[in-house]
Order: C-alpha cells, then sequence, then structure tokens
C-alpha cells in the first residue's frame, strides 16, 4: 500500500510500498479527488478491442471533434467522488481505506455491455459492469466511511461503469446502434482500490494517483 502526492507521471508508482502518507504541501490545500478502482492492463486491451469499431463509426459519422474519447489510462470505475477536500482529510482517508481493503478480498465483475450510459439519450458512452455483491459490498463501505468523515456524496444508486467517451451537445443522437454491444461478457478481476486526484484542464480531466491499495488474496 503506497501513498504519495502529485508526481510528473501520470498514475505512476514508487518500486517499492511506502505505508507512509506523503505530501510536500499545506495541509490546508485541497484537491479534486475521488475513489475507484483502476483496470488491469489485461482489460485495458479487451476495452481498447471492442471500442475499435466505436472509433470507426464515430469517424464515419462525426469527424468533427464531437466525441472525446477518454484515455485508456483515465479507465476505471468511481466508488465515490469526494470533490475537492483538504489533504489533511485525505491523510484519514488513507488510513480509513486500508483498513477497508486488508478486509475486503479480491473478486471478479465481469463486464456486460458497451451502451450509452445511464440511458440511451446520454451523452456518455460506457462499459457497463456487472454489480455483484462484492463490488456493492465494497462500494457500501467506501460510502459508509466517507459518511462518517462527514463526505456529502452523490445519493443516486450506483450504477458501476467505465466511461469511455462523452458525446457533445447535439450529437446524442449519433446512431451507434450497429456497434454498441446488447450484451457482452468479458470477465475482470478487481484487485485494487485508488484514490486518485483529480485536476481539470482544457482537455480534460487529468487524473493521478494519490494512494493505491491491494485487496486481500484468499488463503489456499
Amino acid at each position: 500500500m503506497a501513498f504519495f502526492i502529485f508526481s510528473d507521471n501520470l498514475l505512476s508508482m514508487p518500486d517499492h510500498a511506502d505505508t507512509n502518507f506523503h505530501t510536500e504541501t499545506s495541509s490546508s490545500s485541497v484537491t479534486r479527488s475521488f475513489i475507484g478502482l483502476p483496470l488491469a492492463d489485461e482489460l485495458s486491451r479487451a476495452i481498447s478491442f471492442r471500442v475499435k469499431p466505436l472509433q470507426l463509426a464515430h469517424k464515419a459519422q462525426l469527424n468533427d471533434g464531437s466525441i472525446r474519447w477518454i484515455p485508456p489510462e483515465n479507465w476505471h470505475i468511481t466508488l465515490a467522488f469526494l470533490g475537492d477536500q483538504p489533504f489533511s482529510l485525505l491523510e484519514q482517508l488513507h488510513q480509513d481505506l486500508t483498513k477497508v481493503c486488508d478486509n475486503t478480498f479480491a473478486f471478479s465483475a465481469d463486464l456486460i455491455s458497451l451502451a450509452k450510459f445511464p440511458d440511451a439519450k446520454s451523452r456518455i458512452i460506457a462499459a457497463l459492469v456487472e454489480p455483484c455483491d462484492s463490488l456493492l459490498m465494497l462500494q457500501t463501505a467506501v460510502s459508509e466511511l466517507c459518511d462518517q468523515r462527514g463526505i456529502t456524496l452523490d445519493q443516486r444508486k450506483f450504477k458501476p461503469h467505465i466511461t469511455l467517451a462523452r458525446l457533445k451537445r447535439g450529437s446524442e443522437q449519433a446512431d451507434f446502434d450497429s456497434v454498441l454491444d446488447q450484451s457482452w461478457q468479458q470477465s475482470a478481476t478487481w484487485n485494487r482500490v485508488m484514490l486518485y486526484g483529480s485536476r481539470l484542464t482544457p482537455g480534460g480531466s487529468v487524473y493521478q494517483s494519490l494512494s493505491q491499495f491491494a485487496l486481500s488474496v484468499p488463503s489456499n
């Protein structure tokens, strides 16, 4: 388990785990942050393969910048969006998440479809994830610790998904039905939780790892 503050490299991790909380920033500073599940490289490659026809359809229909594709290194499942939080609170969350992840086993939750999210009229294209019991229990535990720290979260029902693209206004009616899969079974194992920092830029959000936690591995 490791914690470190923004580096120049996107989501870079140290070679050796460091259990200390590191900050060179004043405790009064705040950062836009969220807690999520990063994707394994193998899963990112599988999604990229599935997304390729969608990108080709985009070029054929709307080759005008009306869709912003999320880079694979930014793909994740959001468990809790925290908003702007002081580093002092993030340090407390680091300790909380350590305990939660120590008591949570790695689990499987498959991707089940590519679709507009949350409905057919939406401007988000996402890979939808099976809401299995293990994933729901983890998200509940994360929500509860945020509540204990006085963080107000979105009250909408948790619908696990991986955002792949965002459509600009006016392009919602683009016909992607032929390449959006009605069903898709892609096996996926989730064994890490990450506390992310998010920096808004003209080209979209840039995510950086603040802290990474390994989920427990069942003993044989």
